[in-house]
């Protein structure tokens, strides 16, 4: 053996090529006197056993050698060693072969308690992961038009709602038993049987509910047959960049509860369909008439429409939920106390803005009640609050302000009922 710390030196054709390595031991000597050890001075059998082990042990292992230059010798050209750098070639053999044997290939079967059946699937299966990567998101999701549902109470309000069920994911048997009969009812739906360490990953809950479905999004054309079966309030709620999915879940609920005739959700809005909104919105998704995803110029025209040049057409009545007092003085536009709202006889429908926490009511909302302002008096609605208490939650405020309006529409409709009892 070398006497000494030694290394191998590579040639450079060699690192490059990948073949017809040639190896020269170096002994290292002091700086400036470090020189390659002449062949001829070594015995030929040491040298043979050293180039052997070290071309067995180059190809058994998984990894190879790359020529790199030292740093502070840099400009000796001998002072050149050879690092060890991993494989890609075996890596990746060796990865897909630990793929193949962790993911078994799922199994059908039929719970006869149940009645239903499924597939079961291993550990980190790709099927789960194509699934909820697809499902989670927000782009995806639009594109293929499905809405993720955790929970079965939320799955039951979706199912009644007469939401398509697509796929269910489930942990236990237990998790199914409330919903088997309505699952029952559903033609092709896929049932997967999933590990609880996989559906946990995938939750967006603290404590995973152990069942999640995927429906297809109502389209517009649902949206609109459902809304004209449903009696409404005259009231349009429009969200303008709420960007809080439980806020926004919130509001939902409280105009579901009144109900409204439809929400306008803008551009920059946090999907309504998210499941944190879901959750927020106890379900209430499925019963109100919900547009999201909307520029202003499509509210302009979906409010005012085609009728807005006509003598006999009459706009909305506006208001913006609006804290700060001090926009309402820059736009010019009076400031109304929240039971000061007026509704009279004309009116045929009220829209009522609201902003979210951080940036307010936009520029485009205060454009929307300057136009209808021409015809209707609207305003900026202000809730008074103590000193102390800068503003109320988003979702509180648009509650108070609904049920306000609510009593001001059914004052007006019993003042026209009176009237035409009078005059009958």
């Amino acid at each position: 053996m070398l006497s000494g710390p030694a290394r191998f030196v590579l040639s450079r054709s060699a690192a490059c090529a990948g073949r017809n390595i040639s190896v020269c031991p170096v002994q290292f000597l002091p700086r400036g006197s470090r020189k390659p050890i002449n062949e001829a001075n070594q015995p030929k059998s040491e040298l043979e056993t050293i180039a052997q082990i070290e071309s067995d042990l180059f190809d058994a292992s998984s990894h190879k050698s790359v020529v790199t230059s030292s740093p502070d010798l840099t400009p000796r050209k001998m002072n050149e060693y050879w690092r060890v750098e991993v494989n890609p070639f075996t890596k990746s053999k060796r990865k897909d072969e630990k793929a193949k044997q962790s993911c078994v290939p799922s199994v059908m079967k039929v719970d006869p308690d149940l009645g239903l059946s499924y597939q079961k699937l291993s550990l980190n299966d790709p099927v789960l992961s194509k699934l909820m990567l697809t499902a989670k998101s927000r782009k995806a999701r639009d594109k293929k038009g499905q809405i993720v549902v955790e929970g079965r109470r939320l799955i039951l309000e979706a199912i009644s709602a007469g939401a398509v069920l697509e796929t269910v994911l489930f942990a236990n048997k237990a998790c199914l038993l409330e919903i088997k009969e309505q699952l029952r009812c559903y033609e092709g739906v896929k049932v997967f049987r999933v590990p609880q360490q996989d559906l946990r990953s995938w939750s967006t809950l603290v404590t995973c509910p152990g069942v999640i479905a995927i429906f297809r999004k109502p389209s517009q054309k649902d949206i609109e047959k459902a809304a004209a079966a449903r009696e409404t309030f005259p009231i349009t709620v429009i969200c303008d960049n709420i960007r809080e999915p439980n806020n926004l879940g919130s509001i939902i609920r409280s105009c579901a509860a009144l109900p409204v005739r439809e929400m306008l959700i803008t551009k920059g809005s946090c999907d309504p369909w998210d499941t944190k909104a879901l959750r927020g919105g106890c379900g209430a998704q499925f019963h109100v008439a919900l547009y999201d995803d909307l520029t202003w110029e499509q509210i302009d025209t979906r409010l005012l429409g085609p009728q807005g040049n006509s003598t006999e057409y009459v706009p909305p009545l506006v208001y913006l939920a609006e804290s700060n007092t001090a926009n309402c003085e820059k736009f010019d536009v009076e400031v109304v106390s929240y039971d000061e709202m007026h509704i009279d006889e004309k009116i045929r429908k009220c829209v009522l803005v609201i902003g979210g926490e951080t940036h307010g009511i936009s520029e485009d909302a205060y454009r929307l009640l300057k136009t209808c302002n021409k015809s209707t008096s609207g305003g900026c609605v202000h809730i008074p609050m103590a000193k102390n208490v800068e503003s109320l939650n988003t979702a509180s405020a648009v509650t108070l302000l609904l049920y306000e309006m609510r009593r001001n529409w059914l004052k007006l409709v019993t003042q026209r009922k009176q009237v035409k009892g009078v005059l009958n």
